[in-house]
């Protein structure tokens, strides 16, 4: 069982250190709606503190488009991608190998490409295709490798920034066959977060999820609302997971704590380690 974790600020930056009394993991923080599109699905949460969601194929002028809005909930812009895209935008994130200036998304007819990003929440609408063998419904990004759930929903597969297959994560409990969107720490930390959407009891859960061994180490319950549990991606800082939710009409966002290790400096870590001895 691995500890819960609490954020402690040190020198002016957000850590997080060990303290099993913490009941922060899974919490919901906040929540927003989406009133746009047929079904947004995408999570995609920038360095700079916007989050984009996008629907492929609906018609203009609800469908081809990028929807911005703060991490916040605040809606900023919508950015069209034109009448001649018409594919499917699976999922995305907002961390890319290309860096700052970029983020990802699985599109199907497209597979893996990447998309620019100008800071203030400008995604730019020409892309760059990757992969056009990914058909899946998760994308995330760890600083090395690209992980991917397949268009099944069944297993998840490793890939360079290339695009070159590496290797497939192991299938390790029942409800693997349900995974939709996920995400990783800016810098990875040997785990995916992943919405996993079977609608039979014990699910829908978030689950923590070994990328060496595809364990499940932890998870949590979120609410089943009955149409789906799409987009996920994780915050730049402060370690909350952005996991979008298709309630019938409605498009909400859900925000929730989820304590994972991010953006602590090397002299942080000393600091806290000798307070928590």
């Amino acid at each position: 069982m691995r500890p819960i974790l609490i954020a402690v600020s040190v020198i002016g930056v957000t850590a997080f250190a060990p303290n099993k009394a913490d009941a922060g993991w899974g919490s919901l923080i906040n929540s927003f709606s989406m009133n746009v599109g047929d079904s947004l699905r995408p999570a995609i949460c920038t360095y700079d503190g916007y989050f984009i969601s996008a629907v492929g194929w609906d018609p203009p002028p609800t469908g081809n488009v990028f929807y911005v809005y703060t991490t916040a909930g605040s809606f900023v812009r919508s950015v069209p991608l034109g009448a001649g895209f018409r594919y499917t935008i699976n999922e995305g994130t907002g961390k890319c190998h290309l860096g700052h200036g970029y983020f990802a998304t699985l599109c199907s007819g497209v597979g893996l490409v990447v998309w620019p990003y100008s800071a203030g929440g400008w995604p730019g609408t020409s892309y760059r295709q990757i992969n056009v063998s990914l058909q899946g419904r998760g994308l995330s990004w760890d600083g090395t490798y690209y992980y991917c759930t397949q268009q099944s929903g069944n297993h998840i597969d490793v890939y360079t920034s290339g695009g070159s297959f590496v290797r497939r994560i192991p299938e390790s409990w029942p409800y693997w066959t349900s995974l939709n969107g996920h995400g990783t720490p800016v810098s990875g930390n040997g785990y995916l977060y992943a919405n996993d959407t079977l609608f039979n009891p014990p699910a829908p859960f978030i689950r923590e999820i070994s990328v060496e061994t595809g364990s499940c180490t932890r998870s949590f319950r979120i609410p089943d609302y009955g149409d789906g549990w799409m987009g996920l991606d994780l915050s730049w800082g402060g370690g909350y997971i952005y996991s979008v939710s298709i309630e019938g009409s409605r498009k909400i966002v859900y925000i929730y704590d989820g304590d994972y290790l991010t953006n602590v400096l090397p002299a942080s870590v000393g600091k806290i380690k000798a307070i928590y001895r």
